[in-house]
């Protein structure tokens, strides 16, 4: 007796370390441990379907008998063993394969009546409280797979070997709670694998389609800034021409107006460069070119840039005397940031 208790023991603990693995080899592993200790003649995993409200065999191990199908719970051993939560003991009658054969039904409508016969006939016998009337029969013992007190399935044995012969002792009832923990414990653990896998699916989709309309987006901005550089270089062309009189003496009313327009022209030709730069940092195809620069010349620069728009601010901006100094830098972004800062 303390040496099957102790092989029963390591059995058990050999099941823990399979919770984590994909649910087919789990209920593989655990009905090899089941019939192991138990020598049924055939031992079945079934699982609930919330969607059909069934037990449906999620996994089997033995002979092939096919007295377990799908249950229904509440109904049969199985169902009680699901609904009330307990190991429930009983009877399933023994296949006989040689009486009559398959017929075939060429009518569809009559063969799907058949088969739902089928169907009913055997989710209505899975399993009863007392042996078969005239007929051989095994028998069954139904254990629910528990988790956190919510059934989630049930182990069914088909003529298992019990100390006491008919029925399980309380040893060997608590060691099949145990087995049915382990397996809710495997499903539980498989459905959130599995949840986090779609959701992992559903971010990565997401992430996908975000990008996608980020890369639209920048090429949307890139093509909407060429085309609007070209309408507006003639534009400042021409206000230059008016500007310089090279198309005609102009009063001062309208050169100032033309020195207006010239001027808004130029931010907005700055806009249009910021709205590239953005495109270009956005989309990650920013190049830049880190050469020795002196700061003079960039704020110079820069200055020349400001300009137009301080003096119609009525604001004076002057480059005090002094030394060159030099960096390494990328100077069309440099004078981006001078530009930006003034």
């Amino acid at each position: 007796m303390e040496e099957r208790r102790s092989r029963d023991a390591r059995a058990l603990s050999d099941l823990g370390g399979s919770v984590g693995l994909p649910l087919a080899t789990a209920f593989k592993r655990q009905l090899a441990v089941v019939t192991r200790i138990f020598a049924p003649r055939t031992a079945f995993v079934l699982l609930h379907d919330p969607i059909s409200d069934r037990l449906t065999v999620a996994a089997s191990r033995g002979r092939g008998d096919r007295a377990v199908a799908a249950a229904r719970p509440g109904h049969g051993v199985l169902g009680q063993a699901f609904s009330t939560r307990q190991i429930v003991l009983g009877w399933t009658a023994r296949e006989d394969r040689r009486r009559g054969g398959r017929v075939k039904i060429d009518d569809p409508l009559l063969e799907l009546a058949v088969r739902r016969r089928r169907e009913e006939k055997t989710l209505a016998d899975v399993g009863t409280a007392a042996p078969p009337p005239g007929r051989d029969a095994f028998r069954l013992a139904a254990v629910p797979m528990l988790s956190s007190g919510r059934s989630v399935g049930v182990i069914a044995l088909i003529q298992p070997r019990f100390e006491a012969g008919s029925s399980p002792a309380p040893a060997e009832a608590d060691l099949l709670l145990a087995l049915g923990a382990q397996g809710a414990a495997a499903v539980e653990i498989a459905r959130l694998r599995d949840d986090a896998l779609r959701r992992s699916r559903d971010l990565e989709t997401a992430l996908a389609g975000t990008k996608s309309l980020a890369r639209n987006r920048d090429e949307a901005l890139g093509t909407i800034a060429h085309e609007l550089r070209t309408p507006l270089s003639t534009v400042k062309g021409y206000l230059a021409l008016l500007k310089d009189a090279k198309l005609g003496p102009l009063a001062d009313g309208q050169r100032e107006a033309v020195e207006t327009c010239l001027r808004n022209t130029e931010r907005i030709q700055r806009l249009i460069h910021d709205l590239v730069l953005a495109s270009r940092l956005h989309a990650g195809r920013m190049e830049l070119d880190p050469r020795p620069i002196g700061l003079k010349a960039l704020l110079s620069e820069a200055l020349v840039a400001v300009m137009p728009l301080a003096a119609e601010q009525g604001v004076r901006v002057a480059l005090e005397p002094g030394p060159e100094a030099f960096v390494r830098g990328n100077r069309d972004r440099l004078v981006d940031v001078f530009v930006n800062v003034l």
